[in-house]
């Protein structure tokens, strides 16, 4: 007889392990299962339809299942087999394949996550699994003589058992839920106490549903990694992988965080998702009869903030670089300027939710504009202006504009003692953000916007950019509409040319034997 151990009380893994012990006598091992999640859909779902798009999400399904991708964020638009594939199939496959792992499901509801545990079960047993007899339930079921199963829970639904996959599907039902600041509360405080408390070591992630609202789940994730990023905390972050499936395939890809990976679209702009299923004509009648907002966020998994947007995809313009061009239509960086200024965004609140020091280093030339570097840190006052100092080498810029307001002032007044070789103006602003927004506009209509396409944080700035005014954090967007105006000599603002150092012939006073120039660490970038 197998020896009986006293399991720990605080471990529920022990107390699954004396189960499968006092079970190991009566079942019979099974073969391990070798097959891939492709030939498992075919085995037991014989009518499934393996469409182009369908086999790429069953090769994202593979490589999840396998460990190769841990943590998966993905965005997919309604009807196009999310839940069939990631929340009905996996599963089975995965526990077939493991059979002493254990499986998580979450959804908006316990009905819901129940469903899903029902399928998974069925094409588990169809493949072959064999249930332990005591506990074959739809939302919560086991494999015989192992440890590994299956559990289900909805939104606030609590669960004590273990899981060494984690798999949200659809935890948003509806827009009442999307827009109601108290269900997103229950929702964040359910993943990160209840359903994220419960993974085991070396456990795998996958968030997928479709995009409702920028404060949705995979909104509020993703927020949570820029927030560790810019508190200088990115190692702390989860090494998410992100897969936006917009219905029609769009210029420019949705912005993640640095830390965070991003799948490249390879679809030509305009190309439908699934063209098997759902062509281009049928989306472009349905974005016909859908409300703007639902169309951006429920099929193009870009949601955007429901007040009005200053900004859009379509007037960004991007180029590359000479060492490493950009795509097709952009532009290449001229090889100089006859203006470069940097545009400094400044606040030094000692909090965690205020903005951060954006700084931007500008080109003008008789093209436009060429944003040619940026940064974006939490720096305190001296941290600013040692930086100030220490990148006019690297960006040799001749103006420096600061708003003089809030922090800008002291800034402005430390620099009287520091600037040399440079302007600095002092920007009194009239009028708000948007007003000031609006006035760069302008020049991105006509095109005269360069951004770059391989910056790091380029998807930082157009995010920002595509959700301003609605942004929490809107650094960037201050920086750039202060140097656009700055360029363009109008928009509502004033400026002041404080003499600082070498004062308003600083241009003409360059040092004789300038500072060594540094090269950015990143590549292709001054």
């Amino acid at each position: 007889m197998t020896p009986i151990r006293a399991p720990d009380p605080s471990s529920r893994l022990a107390v699954l392990e004396l189960e499968r012990d006092a079970n190991a006598s009566t079942n019979t091992p099974q073969e391990p299962y070798t097959c891939s999640f492709g030939d498992h859909i075919a085995a037991v779902y014989p009518k499934f339809p393996f469409t182009r798009h369908n086999n790429r999400l069953i090769e994202i399904g593979q490589r999840v299942g396998i460990g190769e991708l841990t943590r998966l964020l993905l965005m997919l638009p309604p009807r196009h087999y999310k839940s069939t594939i990631f929340s009905r199939c996996l599963p089975s496959w995965f526990i077939r394949r493991y059979p002493d792992r254990t499986w998580g499901q979450g959804a908006h509801s316990q009905p819901l996550a129940e469903e899903f545990g029902q399928a998974a079960r069925d094409y588990f047993t169809a493949s072959g699994g064999i249930l332990d007899p005591s506990s074959a339930g739809k939302g919560r079921w086991k494999v015989a003589g192992q440890l590994g199963g299956f559990w289900g829970a909805g939104v606030g639904k609590g669960t004590g058992l273990p899981a060494h996959f984690i798999n949200v599907d659809d935890p948003i039902k509806n827009r009442q839920e999307a827009e109601s600041a108290a269900y997103r509360r229950q929702l964040y405080d359910w993943w990160s106490t209840v359903l994220n408390t419960r993974e085991e070591p070396g456990c795998l992630k996958l968030i997928t549903h479709t995009r409702w609202a920028d404060a949705d789940l995979i909104g509020w994730l993703i927020s949570q990694v820029e927030e560790l990023e810019r508190d200088g905390n990115a190692d702390a972050a989860e090494p998410w992988h992100v897969i936006q499936m917009s219905i029609i395939a769009e210029p420019v890809q949705v912005a993640v965080p640095a830390t965070l990976t991003l799948e490249p679209d390879h679809r030509q702009p305009g190309e439908a998702l699934d063209p098997d299923r759902y062509d281009a004509e049928w989306a472009r009648k349905k974005q016909l009869n859908t409300p703007d907002r639902d169309w951006a966020a429920l099929y193009q998994q870009r949601p955007q903030p429901s007040g009005g947007m200053v900004f859009n995809a379509g007037m960004f313009r991007f180029y590359g670089t000479r060492e490493r061009p950009g795509l097709e239509d952009d532009a290449i960086l001229p090889d100089r300027f006859v203006r470069k200024l940097a545009s400094l965004d400044c606040t030094f609140k000692d909090s965690p939710g205020s903005d951060m020091v954006a700084m931007q280093l500008w080109g003008q030339d008789g093209s436009g504009a060429w944003l040619v570097d940026l940064l974006n840190q939490r720096m305190d006052f001296a941290k600013t202006e040692e930086t100030v100092g220490a990148m006019w080498p690297t960006w040799s810029f001749g103006e420096l504009f600061v708003e003089d307001k809030a922090n800008g002032s002291a800034v402005i007044s430390s620099l009287k003692r520091a600037a040399a070789g440079f302007i600095v103006h002092a920007v009194d602003p009239v009028g708000g953000k948007v007003a000031r927004a609006n006035a760069a506009t302008p020049e991105f209509n006509k095109g005269r916007v360069f951004l770059p396409r391989w910056h790091p944080l380029t998807g930082l700035l157009t995010s920002q950019l595509l959700k301003f005014p609605g942004d929490t954090f809107d650094d960037q967007v201050d920086a750039l509409s202060q140097a656009i105006n700055a360029m363009q000599g109008t928009g509502p603002m004033r400026i002041t040319t404080a003499t600082y150092g070498h004062g308003s012939t600083a241009l003409l006073q360059q040092p004789e034997t300038p500072p060594p120039r540094r090269r950015s660490a990143i590549p292709g970038f001054r």
